[in-house]
């Protein structure tokens, strides 16, 4: 079952986007995009991600079965915060 959730940012999306691979790669995950759109998974977490506007929309598709989704979900808005 997949999940989405929105996360609202400022200044520029290349930036954001930018960070956010940044902290992925860090965390051994894998992470692809541009400032409009994107994938990224690693350690049983698949989704993707697309930047309107002000806001990034995330969509989880896959979790490891055992993790809860809210810490799923925040490890990943700290991704793009």
């Amino acid at each position: 079952m997949a999940k989405t959730f929105k996360i609202k940012y400022s200044g520029e999306a290349t930036a954001l986007v930018e960070k956010a691979k940044k902290q992925a790669q860090d965390s051994g995950a894998q992470f692809s995009g541009d400032e409009k759109s994107g994938s990224f998974s690693g350690k049983g977490v698949v989704g993707r991600y697309v930047v309107e506007g002000d806001t990034v929309a995330v969509t989880i598709e896959k979790k490891p079965f055992p993790a809860p989704w809210m810490l799923v979900e925040k490890k990943i808005r700290g991704f793009f915060s």
